[in-house]
């Protein structure tokens, strides 16, 4: 798993929850996806807009979204921003320091930070529950939609059960009133 630290500039995202471990892409939807003159607007579905938004934030190619399998797996109102979200996750072949080569070059990286991305192994219920402890106990540390998106993420990937997740979880309250909205 994926995830970077949001910058801690007003001028570049800082604005909202600065310096905060976030998800390396977070694509919104803009007004001309659906114009009526916008030839492709009957192809403005969430996956298309994930796409760009993987291509415009993390630097992906073409050729790499099409050797990858892109999955969304939540759709969330977000009480905070006045507004929905899907959530999901991308499956790809590259190595670990190929896709931080294609974020470090990607077209729009405005509102991050750092020079590379943080990986969290998550193959294995110990990497997980490393995964899973970190949010538990730094909570302070993460953006609300990366603990949502990575706790819903391990879920869908079936790397996580609820019930293992109720048992790390266990003890920070905080924590478990997001996890009782992923579960």
């Amino acid at each position: 798993m994926l995830l970077t630290h949001r910058s801690n500039s007003m001028g570049a995202g800082g604005y909202w929850e600065a310096g905060n471990i976030f998800n390396p892409v977070g694509e919104n939807a803009a007004p001309c996806d659906f114009a009526v003159g916008h030839l492709q607007a009957h192809e403005s579905t969430p996956f298309e807009i994930a796409r760009r938004g993987l291509h415009q934030e993390m630097g992906l190619f073409d050729d790499d979204l099409r050797a990858a399998k892109l999955r969304l797996h939540s759709f969330a109102w977000a009480s905070d921003l006045l507004d929905f979200k899907f959530f999901g996750f991308i499956d790809t072949p590259l190595s670990c320091s190929e896709a931080q080569d294609r974020w470090r070059n990607a077209p729009d990286r405005s509102e991050i930070s750092g020079l590379d991305l943080s990986v969290w192994p998550v193959r294995s219920a110990d990497d997980c529950a490393a995964l899973l402890s970190e949010v538990r106990d730094n909570p302070e540390d993460w953006s609300p939609e990366a603990v949502f998106c990575s706790i819903r993420s391990l879920i869908a990937l079936r790397r996580v059960s609820a019930d293992e997740l109720s048992r790390v979880m266990q003890g920070n309250s905080h924590t478990a009133r997001l996890v009782q909205a992923t579960a």
